[in-house]
């Protein structure tokens, strides 16, 4: 087994699931103000083994890494035909799983990235059935396995964290309840948000911090600190760069959590692989005389004060990270403002900027 079609990868795949501190949808991890989510399949549908859940619409792709069976020359030896099944694993229920095919045919290795890269394509994966890799197993079908016997470029399942577990995925091959061949895949799973940091720079305007604990500006030394990186990825562990993301006008604690595990997996997916920081501020003051429990829409007058408020600690602590490796920053609609102010009257140093 290999990920995808790196033959140079980790020894050991870490994936994320999202923070566990938040209501779980129905079958993974996602934070439930995360667009899309796999929901339960009531259709009574059968399979060899259970389905438990289906594609919800395509911004659930994101949350799924390609893993490439390499079984070509096991499927040679050990045939179908013969009796031989192959099983995958993982002693703790903590990987979801589906095969995309594409077409009449199977997704192959040199087109893995289409499910995330070709909307058309990733809107005929929805509704595809998920299933939960357990102990007892899910035993690949005959199709599948003769798909791969036929040409090494098939092999391609995508995979999902669901909770976290650093038990090994397991490929088993056997006949008559005798294996005749085990393979380890070496797996982490843990929650995205400890892949990446986060400023919560909310009370700087008076907004109350995040209830999730996220960390903010220490008032009386004035150094802005952050919920560190606490399980870096490999690939990302030689790495000397940085990418700050900076959320926009009406955008709750909870939303913007949401928002940068939503934005980290896509650039992860991408190939970026230098560390990335969410930066929350206090974007949604209510409206006067209303309180955010209200339901009002949060007063966008206020919201461009108190982003002028925050530029000047943001800056503080971008440029600490300017003077040990590069920063680069990106900022969504009223956050620009904030990055704006902090250039033109706080010294705000950084390599690239991108206002979106």
């Amino acid at each position: 087994m290999s990920n995808d079609d790196n033959d140079n990868a980790a020894d050991e795949y870490g994936i994320g699931s999202s923070s566990n501190d938040l209501p779980e949808t129905n079958g993974d991890l996602d934070d439930f103000i995360l667009p899309g989510s796999i929901y339960d399949d009531t259709s009574g549908g059968t399979a060899p083994d259970t389905i438990i859940t289906k594609v919800g619409n395509i911004r659930d792709l994101v949350d799924f890494f390609p893993l490439y069976l390499d079984l070509n020359a096991a499927l040679h030896i050990w045939k179908p035909e013969d009796g031989y099944e192959y099983r995958l694993s993982q002693v703790d229920g903590a990987v979801d799983l589906f095969i995309p095919k594409d077409g009449g045919d199977y997704l192959a290795k040199d087109k893995v990235s289409k499910y995330l890269q070709d909307p058309v394509y990733a809107a005929t994966l929805v509704d595809n059935p998920v299933y939960t890799i357990t102990q007892e197993g899910f035993r690949l079908g005959k199709d599948f396995l003769t798909a791969i016997g036929g040409s090494n470029q098939y092999g391609i399942i995508l995979l999902e964290g669901r909770k976290e577990s650093i038990a090994p995925l397991l490929l088993e091959i056997s006949k008559d309840g005798k294996t005749a061949m085990n393979i380890s895949f070496p797996l982490q799973i843990m929650p995205v948000q400890n892949m990446y940091a986060r400023l919560d720079l909310r009370s700087v305007a008076g907004g109350s911090p995040d209830s999730a604990g996220e960390q903010y500006i220490d008032r009386e030394s004035g150094v802005p600190v952050l919920k560190p990186i606490t399980d870096r990825p490999y690939c990302q562990s030689q790495e000397d760069r940085t990418l700050i993301w900076m959320h926009g006008y009406n955008v709750s604690p909870t939303s913007a959590r949401g928002t940068f595990a939503e934005v980290f997996k896509r650039l992860f997916h991408t190939g970026y692989n230098g560390d990335f920081v969410g930066v929350s501020w206090f974007g949604d003051p209510p409206a006067l005389g209303t309180s955010i429990s209200d339901q009002f829409p949060p007063h966008y007058h206020q919201a461009t004060v108190n982003a002028f408020a925050t530029a000047g600690d943001f800056a503080t602590f971008t440029n600490l990270i300017a003077q040990k490796r590069p920063v680069n920053i990106t900022a969504h609609s009223l956050g620009n403002l904030v990055v704006g102010e902090a250039i033109q009257n706080h010294g705000l140093q950084f390599n690239k900027y991108f206002a979106m």
